[in-house]
């Protein structure tokens, strides 16, 4: 069975390649971004919070947990 997952670390190290935090996935980003804020501001549209764009997504999604039970391996980075 494929993946939700109970963790952000979870998800980080189920990533290809794997992570060690959410710092190191940010810096290996192109382009890399120094902190989570940083890459919500550049997004398309920009989001002030995680809780923001949570908000945002189609459903809305209450928490980190949450889009995590719902995540679909198919996001995976390759």
């Amino acid at each position: 069975m494929n993946p939700p997952f109970i963790s952000v670390n979870e998800y980080l190290n189920w990533m290809n390649p794997p992570f060690i935090s959410v710092n190191e996935h940010l810096n290996w980003m192109n382009p890399p971004f120094i902190s989570v804020n940083e890459y919500l501001n550049w997004m398309n549209p920009p989001f002030i919070s995680v809780d923001e764009y949570l908000n945002w997504m189609n459903p809305p999604l209450n928490s980190v947990d949450e889009y995590l039970n719902r995540m679909n391996p198919l996001l995976q980075v390759s």
